[in-house]
């Protein structure tokens, strides 16, 4: 007889179908649906780097700084995948509107990223969205707040970059 974790599929299964649901959220802009699936998948399986990776680049873009960067910071381990920790350092770049630092990174993680061509496709994009929005010298920004620093009330939103996949702004 088969015990109930056979019949339902290992932990390592059910964290691959969560993290796949989550991306199906995204997709379907269901962002609260799709971090609380990439979080529950990242439970059951703490090395699904992608989708530790993907969760910080949610977050991001949903201005929470803070969250991203804790999310990412076990991709920095010597351990994760040195293209993931390429694209955490040139979003980091981005964060600081460091894009030639940014740019390096990005690309750097692209060349040794050989196996996800969808994720090496969107970080190609936020390139291209550096490059267009520092053509002329000046990044084209929105007035939305980052929320890991809000500003004071009697001061105005600071301007950030439009660089979403996921079409929100940070």
């Amino acid at each position: 007889m088969t015990n109930t974790q056979d019949r339902i599929g290992t932990s390592h299964d059910e964290a691959q179908l969560r993290y796949l649901r989550a991306a199906e959220y995204a997709q379907q802009k269901k962002y609260g649906e799709a971090e609380a699936e990439f979080v529950a998948a990242l439970a059951m399986n703490p090395t699904m780097y992608t989708a530790r990776f993907q969760l910080g680049l949610l977050q991001l873009t949903n201005g929470n700084v803070a969250a991203a960067r804790t999310t990412w910071a076990e991709l920095l381990d010597p351990n994760a995948p040195i293209n993931l920790q390429h694209f955490v350092r040139g979003l980091d770049a981005l964060i600081h509107d460091d894009f030639p630092t940014a740019i390096a990174h990005l690309q750097t993680g692209i060349s040794l990223n050989t196996s996800n061509a969808p994720l090496n496709k969107d970080m190609a994009m936020v390139i291209a969205k550096i490059q267009d929005a520092t053509a002329n010298g000046q990044p084209a920004v929105t007035n939305e707040p980052i929320k890991a620093a809000p500003a004071a009330e009697t001061e105005p939103a600071p301007a950030r970059t439009d660089f979403s996949l996921y079409e929100k702004k940070f």
